[in-house]
């Protein structure tokens, strides 16, 4: 797990290698930023498209640093999710920033439907909001705790807090 701004999840090529230089290792990471907001079919979506990135750099071509070729997006097709630059039905197929849907009885949405049978049911979400999340919560929990009014006569406006209950 990894917090990567803005994404869910990524794969990183040949990431970690021994001192040695003997073994070289890749990296899938997911993001738990989003775990608490994301189903979790949702989630474990995103890791077989990371997946499908692993599989590309070790039985096929890769093309540059996060492009999606049209060879990644047969795989994800094969393994039943479509890829979508704007994550819905109608999106490019590749591009640099891309992301997915899953497809109703593809074999992803089998494989899941499985692990649902299985006991399948959670998944761990951060218990430790990031800066940008706590700062969010607290902007929006400042804006809900006001109420504007405004005077129809001079047009002065007031943002009194609720009395405490």
């Amino acid at each position: 797990m990894q917090r990567h701004k803005g994404a869910y999840g990524y794969f990183a090529a040949e990431r970690f290698g021994s001192r040695d230089g003997k073994t070289v290792t890749d990296e899938i990471a997911l993001n738990p930023a989003y775990f608490a907001e994301r189903h979790i079919k949702q989630i474990l979506s995103t890791l077989a498209h990371e997946m499908a990135h692993l599989w590309q750099q070790h039985f096929g071509k890769p093309s540059r640093g996060g492009y999606h070729n049209k060879e990644w997006a047969a795989k994800m097709k094969e393994i039943g999710l479509h890829p979508s630059s704007t994550g819905t039905i109608g999106g490019k197929e590749t591009g640099q920033s891309m992301g997915h849907y899953i497809v109703t009885g593809g074999a992803y949405d089998r494989a899941y439907a499985e692990l649902e049978k299985a006991g399948i049911n959670d998944l761990l979400t951060d218990r430790w909001a990031s800066d940008d999340e706590k700062a969010a919560k607290t902007k929006a929990k400042k804006k809900a705790s006001k109420t504007a009014f405004e005077c129809d006569g001079c047009g002065l406006k007031a943002w009194p807090r609720p009395t405490p209950s």
